[in-house]
């Protein structure tokens, strides 16, 4: 596999990502799905498992798209449990109207 395959397969997880966390609106069901990409047999560790076959000068490129991934999958994560929470106090808070 190339530098090139590798980053476009990277972004393709990164949408995919953003569209399957989307609809979720349970917490374990948001940390099963981050488990699913950045676990160990997860989407991005088998995408890592690529690395050692690209150049060493390639290595460092993959490497920072690696860890781009993966922060955009943390804020992500973050970024939906704090809209599921702000939701959740939005409906208290019309309960308690």
């Amino acid at each position: 596999m190339e530098l090139s395959d590798l980053i476009t397969k990277a972004e393709e997880l990164e949408s995919k990502f953003a569209a399957e966390i989307a609809p979720i609106r349970d917490e374990q069901e948001l940390r099963k799905k981050q488990a699913e990409y950045l676990g160990k047999k997860g989407a991005m560790s088998a995408l890592q498992a690529e690395l050692p076959k690209l150049g060493n000068a390639d290595k460092p490129k993959a490497g920072a798209r690696f860890n781009k991934l993966k922060q955009f999958i943390e804020a992500a994560v973050a970024e939906r449990l704090a809209a599921n929470a702000d939701e959740a106090a939005r409906i208290d808070l019309q309960r308690s109207l």
